[in-house]
């Protein structure tokens, strides 16, 4: 039941979401808010092919748009934002520091409310230093931020003591409107 790699123009990487959005529009589904599974990503993995990987996602949204055309596009252009955001951090762990700029381009144009997150400008900063003054002295520069590498503020942050950046908290709230916005939309 999985799309195949010509069903999707050449291109993999997305088959599992589109599986999970189809069983979705012929079934009820409730979101767990906890981590059932992990993913480990390897250099060499399908799923670091970020050219492969968007072309992909593209493939499956546009199915999708086509199964449920009453559906609002900003919801598609949210979940675009979603997607691209990942394909940076993808791109920047795996050095590809250009693409990386290109897929925070197209995030941001996606879902402008990224703007509000801590962790893109981070990721912002690191590609442009790294660009400019080579990786090693990027990574001291970085270390002297205030927020460690590969932890983002949230509102659970006090939970651990951390207060979280005011822009992650004004986001994670615009984010639950949206959230509430497209479950009466579509529901």
């Amino acid at each position: 039941m999985y799309l195949t790699r010509a069903e999707q123009g050449g291109a993999q990487g997305c088959e599992d979401w589109d599986l999970y959005l189809r069983i979705a529009e012929n079934f009820g589904i409730r979101v767990v808010p906890e981590y059932l599974l992990t993913y480990r990503q390897a250099r060499s993995s399908m799923s670091a092919n970020t050219d492969a990987m968007a072309a992909s996602f593209v493939e499956v949204m546009s199915r999708a748009g086509e199964r449920n055309r009453d559906l609002p596009s900003w919801i598609f252009r949210w979940s675009a934002g979603y997607h691209y955001a990942f394909l940076v951090k993808t791109a920047y762990r795996g050095g590809d520091y250009d693409r990386g700029l290109r897929y925070l381009k197209a995030a941001v144009l996606a879902n402008p409310a990224l703007l509000l997150r801590t962790s893109i400008y981070r990721t912002l900063v690191g590609i442009l230093l790294i660009n400019s003054c080579g990786k090693q002295a990027a990574g001291e520069i970085l270390s002297l931020l205030p927020e460690k590498k590969g932890k983002s503020p949230s509102i659970d942050s006090k939970k651990n003591g951390k207060r979280p950046f005011i822009s992650d908290r004004i986001f994670e709230n615009i984010e639950r409107r949206r959230w509430s916005a497209a479950q009466s939309e579509v529901g």
